[in-house]
């Protein structure tokens, strides 16, 4: 068994084994109103349908959702919201075990008794309940995928600043004056408090800490900043932490389904940065992106997306799209806004420069690191379908983004809008030729109102 939290112990008397807490959490739900929103997470089936599959709303009105792993959305006979999944249902996103019980939740005997589960009280208690069953979902996949769950904790925005502040004033000068070499060549300077800069500073923490990660520390100390992760971000390490911040911010403005201190998974906080620990923990980074099953892609500059170049998130997105995990952009709010401008005004370039993504030059600073990753992109799927699985995730996330715009649009602005031309011909594209008609025929029937039958 893995060391650590996700040693096997006997079960905590305050937590039963996971199918209990699922079931706990979909008592009374039925009774609840459902409403479906964009990018709500259902299950759904049509009639004579024996199985039911799970998928991400795409249009709330009319309603239709994109199965995992399907190129386009559809319409339903049958819409569950994902808090009323049975506690049977076998995601695709982990190796399914079929003879094996839905598995206990283990815990190391000194960490605290509350991983992850505590949410704050001023969530309405349905939606506490959908939080709750997300985070027993992280922790079965990482059970099936025999992931120490230390690596499935994340931080809250408020943990990530609070740790930002508390850096030392001389944090890039220290790091500047211990920049590595790399055959024979000194990395460059950081120029910002980066995820790079971050990373050498949390080792430092970590010689400390007896060689373990920052998530790690801190939910043995019980620190409520910490808890399972439901979201994965994954970003480039030249980013600046404010920007990283800022970007993560404007998500929880754009999705307030979401709690406030719903946790992160960000690399520097989670991964041990010191010792024998740290290629062990990286060579999981697959399983991570797995067992939590969410991955949102800080697309920063949103014109020219600098993680697309590199090897470990084109890796990270790879994996997203080979479990049928959810997946999304985001941004900060300035390059959010410059983006949404660029939806109506300049559609087609964004489309083009997503089509540009070449995984196989995707780069990482050790020379070594790319290879192995692009080697084992190759040995798994091949670089080639690689590029392709990457490429439709992106494409998805646009049509995803557009479709957001044109919700938070007035129906008289979103019907005359550009935009639900260009995301009209980019559903086509996809073969949604069903989403298409119906953005075509909106927009046809606002010109009529406008211009008549001429």
């Amino acid at each position: 068994s893995p060391s650590g939290m996700g040693a096997c112990c006997s079960q905590p008397d305050d937590l039963g084994s996971l199918s209990d807490i699922l079931s706990d959490l979909d008592d009374g739900a039925s009774n609840e109103q459902v409403t479906f929103r964009v990018s709500q997470r259902v299950r759904c089936k049509d009639k004579g349908d024996a199985q039911w599959r799970t998928g991400t709303v795409t249009s709330a009105d009319p309603l239709e959702v994109q199965v995992d792993g399907w190129d386009s959305a559809h319409s339903w006979d049958q819409v569950e919201a994902e808090h009323e999944l049975a506690p049977t249902l076998v995601l695709s996103c982990a190796p399914v075990l079929s003879d094996v019980q839905p598995p206990v939740v283990h815990r190391d005997s000194a960490m605290p008794d509350s991983l992850g589960f505590a949410m704050q009280s001023a969530l309405p208690r349905g939606r506490e309940r959908e939080v709750q069953q997300t985070q027993a979902l992280v922790s079965q996949r990482a059970a099936e995928l025999n992931l120490d769950e230390r690596l499935t904790l994340g931080l809250s925005v408020d943990a990530i600043e609070e740790y930002i502040a508390a850096l030392p004033a001389d944090a890039v000068e220290q790091c500047n004056e211990n920049r590595p070499t790399i055959n024979g060549v000194r990395v460059p300077a950081n120029a910002d408090l980066n995820g790079y800069v971050n990373q050498w500073q949390i080792a430092r923490r970590s010689e400390a800490d007896g060689g373990k990660a920052y998530c790690e520390t801190l939910f043995e100390r019980g620190d409520p900043g910490v808890g399972v992760a439901t979201v994965f971000v994954s970003w480039f390490l030249e980013t600046p932490l404010a920007t990283l911040v800022d970007a993560l911010r404007q998500y929880l403005r754009l999705h307030p389904e979401l709690p406030p201190d719903t946790k992160f998974w960000v690399c520097d906080f989670v991964i041990r940065q010191h010792g024998d620990d740290v290629k062990a923990d990286v060579d999981r980074l697959g399983d991570c992106v797995r067992a939590v099953g969410h991955t949102v892609l800080l697309m920063e500059p949103f014109d020219n997306p600098m993680p697309l170049r590199r090897a470990y998130c084109i890796k990270e997105v790879f994996h997203t799209q080979a479990s049928g995990a959810r997946f999304e952009v985001v941004m900060s709010a300035e390059q959010q806004a410059a983006f949404e401008v660029a939806l109506v005004d300049d559609f087609n370039s964004i489309a083009k420069k997503l089509s540009e993504v070449d995984v196989r030059k995707a780069e990482c600073r050790n020379p070594k690191d790319t290879e192995q990753i692009l080697g084992e992109l190759e040995r798994e799927v091949g670089l080639t379908e690689c590029n392709k699985a990457v490429f439709g995730l992106l494409r998805g996330a646009l049509a995803g983004q557009g479709r957001a715009a044109l919700e938070r649009m007035e129906p008289a602005e979103r019907a005359t809008s550009v935009l639900i031309n260009h995301l009209g011909e980019l559903l086509k594209e996809q073969g949604d030729l069903d989403g298409a008609e119906v953005l075509y025929r909106e927009a046809l029937e606002a010109r009529r109102e406008t211009l008549g039958d001429r």
